[in-house]
């Protein structure tokens, strides 16, 4: 009867510790690879966006991770500035709006429209909070690319083991 116990209680443990492993180190690795894939897909989509003439492309990002530093979340952020001529304002929202909707465009003709509103929710594009090495704007280097958009898509992650996301 005893080691009927012990044979039982070893199997436990043994799923236990099986368990644990999947949990800590082997699910992880398959979520980041799913992230990553995921990535892919929409780094793909995002390359294939077709920009309004007159337009020039001063940076583009892609970000999986954890980007506002509250757990157990996951985000794909990708994100462009483009330099425009502010009197295609109007034609360029238009163009997004009805070709990419799922897109969110924000223009930045001063270093207020980015980084002087805490609520307009773009302070931290701007900060390069998201996306790490993003160029921040400053009065300093404002004069040299201003006007600009800033062109986010961003879509949360169902991969939430993975070691980035959390």
């Amino acid at each position: 009867m005893l080691k009927k116990i012990l044979k039982i209680v070893g199997i436990g443990v043994l799923l236990f510790i099986s368990v644990i492993v999947w949990i800590f180190f082997i699910q992880p690795k398959i979520d980041h690879r799913l992230n990553l894939k995921d990535l892919s897909t929409y780094k793909k989509f995002f390359k294939s966006i077709k920009h309004p003439k007159e337009t020039t492309k001063l940076y583009d990002k892609a970000f999986l991770g954890n980007s506002s530093a509250t757990s157990n979340h996951c985000e794909h952020i990708l994100v462009q500035i483009m330099k425009y001529n502010p009197s295609d304002e109007k034609l360029i929202a238009d163009y997004y709006a009805k070709n990419y909707p799922e897109l969110n465009v924000s223009f930045i003709k001063s270093i207020d429209d980015c980084c002087g509103d805490e609520e307009s929710g773009y302070t931290a594009i701007c900060m390069g909070y998201f996306v790490q090495d993003q160029p921040t704007f400053s009065f300093e280097n404002a004069k040299d690319f201003l006007p600009v958009y800033i062109i986010e898509y961003s879509v949360d992650g169902s991969h939430l083991l993975d070691g980035e996301c959390n």
